[in-house]
């Protein structure tokens, strides 16, 4: 079972308002029906939780080019109002919060997956 683990969004998380996650690919991909645990700081000797089981319910492609303010998912380019659907979905409280995050963390680019997911 495949654990995800988070270091912000903890209240979203936990109110079930946050659904979904975008991830860099693994080594060994999270498949849609997979099990998965939901962790809050995984790796810390001190605040580590486990938050619950969900089961992964969708999985698609995305690319985030943070200086161009654009977001492709599965091939098809999201229009500005998708894009803070998106980003607020994501658990950010506006589209500019989602591209500082991602420019900060990733540089320019990142292509991962934008992973869905359901508590069980």
């Amino acid at each position: 079972m495949p654990a995800i683990s988070f270091s912000v969004f903890k209240e979203q998380l936990l109110s079930q308002k946050k659904t979904q996650t975008i991830r860099q690919r693994r080594k060994h991909p999270i498949q849609v029906g997979d099990l998965l645990q939901i962790y809050w700081k995984q790796r810390s000797p001190t605040e580590s939780q486990k938050l619950f089981n969900a089961k992964c319910t969708a999985k698609d492609s995305i690319v985030i080019q943070s200086s161009s303010r654009q977001i492709v998912i599965n091939e098809s380019q999201l229009s500005e109002q998708e894009a803070i659907v998106l980003a607020t979905a994501d658990g950010f409280d506006n589209l500019d919060d989602f591209f500082k995050f991602f420019g900060d963390r990733y540089g320019d680019s990142f292509d991962g997956d934008l992973i869905h997911f359901q508590k069980v």
